[in-house]
């Protein structure tokens, strides 16, 4: 399925948005860089409404996806002024494959915290959906910037670089996401996509032949 690796990759999104809410905060890290390499704090912050994020994320885990949308929409309200809710819609309309309406919620939640990774994810996955690779590239560093540890972010290098034939490359962010994400049941599948890269090569900057991979 054309799509397969992407469906793994919102999932994979989705969970880690579930554990952070669950945990009511994701703690600021003393250092980080931003994407012009300043020393920046950072963090997610923590919400009062965690069950009823965690609940909304789980929905989509099961596929209740209109469900998790509508409790989204209603945290929006609730929080104006956070991203989270944003991000949670933005993955709500990657499982419906609405692209648009998926980059519409991320560019939202980047209004809001422009340091979002999990914003910037969805953004670089919205348009790895469109094979517009250098946007999708663009997003998963600015990502990395912000958090060099995200598995997400690394996941998302692996594919687009696998897909543009610079299989080097691909290979770094896969034994980065490996190492950030050891116990991933999702490890087996990202490696046949670069594998699947082997003798590829990128012509003139555009994509390579992206890989086939089944379910």
């Amino acid at each position: 399925m054309k799509t397969f690796h992407f469906a793994i990759l919102a999932c994979v999104v989705v969970l880690t948005l579930a554990l952070l809410w669950i945990s009511g905060h994701r703690a600021p890290r003393e250092r980080e860089l931003d994407a012009k390499g300043s020393v920046i704090v950072t963090g997610d912050g923590t919400s009062r409404f965690v069950s009823q994020y965690s609940e909304a994320a789980d929905l989509i885990g099961r596929g209740r996806v209109s469900e998790a949308e509508g409790i989204y929409m209603n945290l929006t309200k609730k929080e104006p002024s956070s991203p989270n809710g944003y991000v949670g819609l933005g993955s709500c309309c990657l499982q419906r494959n609405d692209v648009t309406g998926a980059r519409t919620h991320y560019e939202t939640a980047l209004r809001l915290a422009p340091r979002s990774v999990n914003a910037l994810v969805g953004l670089g996955t919205s348009y790895s959906l469109e094979s517009d690779y250098a946007n999708a590239t663009k997003n998963y560093e600015l990502a990395l910037a912000v958090d060099e540890g995200s598995p997400e972010a690394h996941w998302g290098l692996a594919i687009t670089y696998a897909k543009t034939g610079r299989r080097t490359d691909a290979l770094n962010h896969l034994k980065r996401y490996k190492e950030f994400a050891p116990d991933s049941r999702h490890i087996a599948a990202l490696e046949e996509i670069v594998e699947s890269a082997r003798g590829q090569q990128g012509v003139s900057g555009q994509p390579a032949t992206p890989p086939r991979v089944g379910d």
